[in-house]
């Protein structure tokens, strides 16, 4: 079966009717966002996630340079760039200090949460490598980034996460993110093939920071290890679990396919626009998610799931979308996020 019909949004349809199906046997479960979230019933998710779900979310991309060069990373990795592309949602430009702070101030009630990724930001902590290939790029590093955050007069201050793939995780480093107020700390284990030594790095962040995420692409080739360390997850304390699908790219499709790690014809897309999509995704990677979800629900173990598959991703766009146009406009009575979700239909 081919999932490539542009009639029938190049295998989306396919997707969501997959997921509806999982999601009837997790017994400990609820839909919520219009299916746009899944989540054991009664619990709520990162307030991190809570803030992409409610357009109040912006995500500083310092630099993609990083310490790994993961075979499935759906992004550039190649060395004519450099690695070292910055830029920060929902504006795509380069993470420069003034403008953040005046576009900042449009949207500074909307704001409910603020994230690092990069590549690995940990390489960052106190400067980011300077480029001219998109123009001058700040060179300043998180902790710089966290006194300019915690030195804004919000009304609510915003909830702090950073992601990393946990292998420069250090007593030091910890301590610094913990006193610059970061909330919560997601780790990659995929990016480690779900390595002890990143579980103990994620204890020693457990001891310092409020709350403890994984969040993974969940790949067939490392489900039996994921699965394995679910229990160990839960021992250590970890709150949440975001779990996504593999995200197919120019970057990372070739040694997908000569290696036999997809078969093209379950790649889908929800872009109806463009015949030949930037992101694809694997279909199996649905069944994956609720394998795990289903061995979490069955053995109740004390982790928050959350489905964090295309279907939240689409919502996440607009919500981005939302926020940059506010952010640009000078107009006080821009529309509200339920106004703007009014007016596109969702």
């Amino acid at each position: 079966m081919s999932f490539q019909d542009k009639q029938d949004l190049q295998g989306y349809d396919e997707m969501v009717a997959l997921s509806n199906r999982l999601r009837k046997e997790i017994k400990g479960g609820e839909e919520t966002d219009n299916g746009a979230t899944f989540k054991p019933r009664g619990k709520e998710l990162s307030k991190g996630c809570q803030a992409c779900k409610s357009a109040g979310w912006i995500c500083i991309y310092l630099s993609y340079i990083c310490n790994r060069s993961c075979h499935f990373c759906p992004q550039d990795r190649s060395k004519e760039t450099n690695n070292s592309f910055s830029g920060w949602d929902p504006w795509g430009d380069v993470p420069l200090i003034e403008v953040f702070k005046e576009r900042i101030a449009r949207i500074i009630d909307d704001v409910k949460g603020v994230s690092f990724s990069g590549g690995e930001p940990l390489m960052q902590l106190k400067k980011v490598p300077t480029s001219n290939r998109r123009g001058p790029m700040s060179s300043a590093g998180i902790l710089k980034w966290l006194d300019i955050i915690n030195g804004i007069r919000w009304k609510r201050k915003p909830y702090l996460w950073i992601y990393t793939g946990g292998h420069l995780v250090n007593e030091r480093n910890i301590g610094s993110l913990a006193a610059g107020g970061i909330n919560e700390i997601r780790f990659n284990l995929a990016a480690s093939n779900y390595s002890d030594d990143i579980l103990k790095k994620m204890e020693l962040a457990r001891k310092r920071i409020d709350y403890l995420s994984v969040e993974v692409p969940v790949l067939s080739w490392q489900l039996d290890k994921l699965i394995g360390s679910l229990k160990t997850l839960s021992d250590i304390g970890v709150d949440y679990l975001n779990l996504h699908e593999l995200c197919v790219t120019p970057f990372n499709r070739h040694y997908l396919q000569t290696n036999d790690l997809i078969d093209e014809k379950l790649l889908y897309t929800n872009d109806t626009i463009n015949p030949n999509p930037f992101n694809m995704f694997y279909l199996p990677s649905i069944m994956d998610i609720y394998k795990v979800i289903s061995y979490i629900d069955e053995n109740k173990l004390n982790l928050i799931y959350n489905d964090c598959s295309v279907r939240n991703t689409i919502l996440q766009s607009h919500r981005h979308n939302y926020l940059r146009l506010k952010s640009l406009s000078g107009d006080a009575r821009f529309k509200t996020w339920e106004e703007y979700k009014t007016s596109i239909g969702i």
